[in-house]
């Protein structure tokens, strides 16, 4: 398992337990066990699909207003995309395990707002 797999499994683990110790109404109950899986999976496809499909627009662009296409320029495109796959897919695994943090944050501060508001202080 890598580090990332155990981090995001980590965080969502500490997110499940957090959303038991809130009182949630059913629906954002299940709206936030939904959103948890869905960070959680994200694999960074989409956004490496949308860097690639961009980077491909530019290529066809350059070569299609340059004129310039031999196979050197065609190599550097085909690598260039390429690139550009694998940065917008790491960008989107960052994304969403930066996404999962702070909604395990933000149900943290909730949680401790929940607590503080139920308690009484006797003097």
């Amino acid at each position: 398992m890598s580090a990332r797999a155990r981090y995001m499994a980590r965080v969502s683990a500490d997110a499940d337990r957090l959303i038991a110790g809130l009182p949630l109404e059913g629906s954002e109950l299940s709206t936030l066990h939904a959103r948890i899986g869905r960070l959680n999976r994200d694999c960074g496809c989409g956004a490496g699909g949308g860097a690639m499909l961009s980077s491909a627009v530019v290529a066809v662009a350059y070569f299609a207003l340059s004129g310039d296409v031999d196979a050197g320029s065609l190599a550097l495109g085909a690598g260039a995309i390429f690139v550009a796959s694998l940065v917008g897919k790491a960008l989107g695994l960052t994304v969403a395990s930066v996404r999962l943090g702070l909604l395990r944050r933000s149900l943290v501060h909730r949680l401790n707002r929940e607590l503080q508001s139920t308690h009484v202080h006797v003097y």
